[in-house]
């Protein structure tokens, strides 16, 4: 049985919604709204929208896809 670090999860959440704020930011700076970017990755609207919130883990695919339409030289799949 494994034991959790205290305070992993709210980490692991920290890290979940820096990696959508930076997603949206990327998105806002490129005039791109979420329905646009969902089509240029191949993702539905919902995904991108739960990534950015935090709600939901990125793929690796869809970090790469991101970074790659957005532009933003590795910041996002980094």
């Amino acid at each position: 049985m494994s034991v959790e670090p205290y305070g992993a999860d709210e980490e692991s959440a920290a890290v979940l919604r820096t990696v959508g704020r930076v997603i949206k930011m990327c998105r806002e700076r490129e005039g791109m709204t979420q329905a646009g970017l969902a089509t240029a990755i191949r993702y539905s609207e919902e995904q991108v929208s739960s990534v950015e919130r935090g709600r939901r883990t990125p793929a690796e695919e869809f970090l790469e896809a991101a970074d790659r339409v957005l532009e933003a030289g590795g910041l996002i799949a980094g």
